[in-house]
């Protein structure tokens, strides 16, 4: 899914890997319709285990990490493990 920011400022990705069949997928996503800046900032819940869920004791089992994604040439690409959803924002130049 691709939308805009509510104030236009800023392309928010959300990509979702729902086999595990398939392993691992490689994405490059084109992004020449947006004025995109050096780099895309990538949000992933992340577990240790697929079964892995919170609970009353254990709140933050299942946490976002943070990470940055380079943009090279109007693409950004990255990996998405299985049962993955990340989501991407892109600040313009």
């Amino acid at each position: 899914m691709a939308v805009l920011s509510e104030d236009e400022s800023r392309l928010i990705l959300m990509v979702v890997h729902r086999s595990a069949g398939a392993g691992p997928v490689d994405l490059s996503i084109d992004l020449s319709g947006f004025p995109a800046g050096p780099e895309a900032e990538v949000l992933t819940p992340r577990g240790e285990s697929l079964s892995d869920e919170n609970t009353l004791r254990e709140p933050r089992r299942i946490a976002p990490q943070s990470s940055t994604l380079p943009v090279n040439d109007g693409t950004v690409s990255l990996t998405s493990a299985p049962y993955c959803l990340a989501r991407l924002v892109v600040a313009p130049q």
